[in-house]
């Protein structure tokens, strides 16, 4: 359910790290509170990273975003590359 990637420009290409944790919900009305406060803390750590200057300065750009089940990865990491 949670997913980290971290962008950067190499050469002429992009390297892309990810972080995944999968919790297995099929909609997010199914997220119990207490987990969606865990979304929201990770939400707010990876803007912390994202606000690191050592990050800034070499290109590298980090981006949250939550995945259900039925989403495809592949596509949300294309998705999040194209911001």
């Amino acid at each position: 359910m949670l997913y980290l990637d971290a962008f950067m420009p190499v050469g002429r290409h992009i390297e892309c790290g990810t972080v995944d944790e999968t919790k297995g919900y099929d909609n997010q009305v199914g997220i119990p509170s207490k987990e969606r406060s865990k979304i929201d803390s990770a939400k707010e750590f990876f803007k912390a990273l994202q606000d690191l200057s050592a990050f800034k300065n070499r290109g590298v750009r980090v981006k949250y975003q939550t995945k259900i089940n039925g989403q495809s990865l592949a596509q949300l990491i294309v998705n999040m590359a194209k911001k």
